[in-house]
């Protein structure tokens, strides 16, 4: 029985998507996404992710018409912006064709967070947990588990605020190691822009 490995790809506006164009809409070969709201793995293209709200119930997704200001008072985490392109389809088209594996990708991203909303305690921390679990059942159910990835990609939003690249760097060890304790994960891949 193959392996699947779930690569749970996290972090603020970056990771959530938000770009100027629709890229693909290919389906990845190999590559599921694991939606939260309905417990199920589904064929991985863009876009990608879903719109859940705090009280864990589907939200709406982010338009152009939307005020974002208040799309982040009520999501915890969300799909990709305005319906394009995130990095997580052609990441994981890589790494199927570099590792021959398959993937369950889960998505749980929010744009205008700071990295100490998604240290333990934190509602996002929460949510990332819950979805990073239903994924990681999800893979066991459907086969055998292999390698559990946690890829961040922060945007800007520390830096604007005036956070230091040391408690930054401190906050996000503390991420990592929660994770590997709470999730099983295996590795950690960090992008900060």
């Amino acid at each position: 029985m193959k392996e699947t490995d779930v690569l749970l790809f996290c972090g603020q506006s970056n990771m959530m998507g938000e770009s100027e164009t629709l890229l693909e809409k290919d389906v990845v070969d190999g590559a599921l996404e694991y939606l939260w709201l309905t417990d199920e793995a589904v064929p991985l293209c863009d876009p990608i992710g879903e719109n859940i709200r705090f009280d864990r119930m589907p939200g709406y997704p982010l338009t152009d018409s939307q005020d974002i200001p208040n799309w982040n008072n009520y999501h915890i985490i969300g799909a990709s912006c305005y319906g394009h392109t995130s990095l997580v389809p052609s990441f994981c088209r890589a790494y199927i064709d570099g590792t021959g594996r398959q993937v369950l990708a889960a998505h749980i991203a929010k744009g205008c967070t700071l990295l100490s909303q998604w240290l333990p305690g934190a509602d996002n921390y929460r949510m990332l947990v819950e979805k990073a679990k239903g994924a990681i059942r999800k893979a066991e159910q459907t086969g055998k588990l292999g390698y559990v990835w946690f890829v961040w990609l922060q945007g800007e939003s520390d830096a604007i605020v005036g956070n230091d690249k040391e408690t930054y760097k401190k906050q996000l060890i503390h991420l990592d190691d929660s994770l590997r304790s709470e999730v099983r994960l295996t590795f950690c891949s960090v992008a900060v822009l």
